[in-house]
């Protein structure tokens, strides 16, 4: 079956799904997108200029409420609140105020005179969206706004607009980044940028537009590790964690040449890791990249592997990502394995063995920046065993000291959330 483009109609977002793919996509969301490249061209234009635009404005309609009154002054803003399921346990509630930025996700609409004067007087100069965002923000007069969604162009912009202004604007490091096109370097604007480890410095610095670099781990990591601390985890309860790297969908026409080779070495190590734990009789987890919630998500991850693995009696394990539950499973785990995931660097927050397999090349930069011990190019199965067993024989302590500039892949020497909260209290 050939390959087939769909436009999820939910969220604007254009999809390429592999063939053997196409069969589940029954999803009244994904509109399926003529080969024929005039007709696509067309209809992408005339879905992004005019349908989207009229979807969107009615789901404002519909989900949002007018409050006729300005939004209270606070000290912190969350800029996008759809990771707010972490940030909340950063900021205490009362003290900040979660700016949605994805018009999906507004529930609400402040409109006052000084806002509508505004967006009348500035109609031209931005997007009606950014607008509304720049004057909410000069309203609340907040001393810090916080991003978890560090890669986000909104925020980009709105730091710009407000550089002169007295407010620190600061990102968090999501997950692990690729160096980006040169359109891209140019759009990114961050003042303060909280990274996992000093290689995002070396990574992004094209990128003159990020001001000041702090290393300071993953804070989605150590805040899991704040929230299990008080909690019964039975360690070391599975001797493999084998994290799933699907592409289930691409979104850029460079990465669909590639999908082939993708698909079939991020396949490749769980092929292994499944032949290896049969072998030797170890116990392992297959941890889902989707969330339990995602009932789509789930069904085409776990065609995804049936389609390159042969033994397909491997269970897929799904978790909830709001309960911390990918870390939790990290915890209970001697060794994780993976091929990109950002997984693999977290895991050292937590002081575990990781072994990336370096079977997929990525041209857009080096998503496990170490090598050593922690990483294995070699594509055979039996050189996959050795190290694997070398590992798991092995206790933390010496197997850190066989790995090459570990301060690259997570640097975190003093409480990372300690200095973020130290950083947004005290300047």
């Amino acid at each position: 079956m050939k390959n087939r483009e769909f436009l999820n109609i939910a969220d604007g977002s254009h999809l390429k799904f592999r063939g053997y793919l196409v069969k589940f996509v029954k999803n009244s969301n994904y509109l399926p997108l003529s080969g024929n490249k005039f007709i696509k061209k067309i209809t992408l234009f005339f879905y992004f200029k005019i349908i989207r635009k009229i979807h969107l404005m009615i789901l404002l309609i519909i989900n949002s409420k007018l409050i006729f009154r300005e939004p209270k002054n606070k000290k912190n803003i969350i800029f996008d609140g759809c990771m707010h399921h972490f940030t909340k346990h950063i900021i205490k509630d009362k003290s900040c105020h979660v700016l949605e930025t994805r018009i999906e996700h507004f529930n609400k609409i402040y409109i006052t005179k000084k806002i509508i004067y505004y967006l009348m007087k500035n109609f031209y100069k931005n997007s009606l969206k950014v607008n509304y965002l720049f004057i909410l923000i000069k309203i609340i007069k907040p001393k810090n706004v916080i991003t978890l969604i560090d890669n986000s162009f909104d925020f980009f912009l709105i730091a710009q607009l407000l550089k002169d202004e007295n407010i620190n604007f600061y990102a968090l490091q999501n997950a692990t980044r690729r160096n980006e096109t040169s359109y891209v370097q140019k759009k990114r604007y961050i003042p303060n940028y909280f990274v996992f480890s000093k290689y995002e410095k070396n990574l992004f610095k094209r990128s003159h537009n990020v001001k000041n670099f702090i290393p300071n781990g993953s804070i989605k990591a150590e805040l899991a590790k704040k929230y299990f601390l008080k909690k019964k985890i039975k360690k070391n309860f599975f001797d493999i964690c084998l994290i799933s790297d699907p592409e289930i969908h691409l979104q850029t026409d460079d990465e669909f040449t590639q999908a082939k080779d993708m698909d079939k070495n991020s396949a490749l190590v769980a092929e292994y890791c499944l032949r290896f734990s049969k072998k030797f009789k170890k116990k392992i987890i297959f941890m889902g990249k989707s969330d339990i919630t995602q009932v789509d998500e789930k069904k085409y991850e776990t065609e995804f592997y049936r389609n390159f693995i042969s033994d397909r009696r491997f269970k897929i394990f799904f978790h909830h990502k709001k309960n911390f539950e990918a870390y939790k499973i990290i915890l209970q785990s001697k060794v994780v394995i993976g091929c990109t995931s950002s997984l693999l660097r977290e895991s050292f927050a937590f002081k575990k063995k990781v072994l990336c397999c370096k079977y997929v090349k990525d041209k857009n930069g080096i998503l496990f920046p170490s090598e050593g011990i922690c990483s294995l190019k070699n594509k055979n199965y039996i050189e996959f065993e050795k190290r694997l067993n070398k590992i798991l024989k092995m206790n933390y302590s010496s197997y850190v000291k066989k790995i090459k500039n570990i301060d690259n892949l997570y640097f975190c020497k003093k409480n990372a959330l300690k200095v973020l909260n130290d950083t947004l209290n005290n300047k």
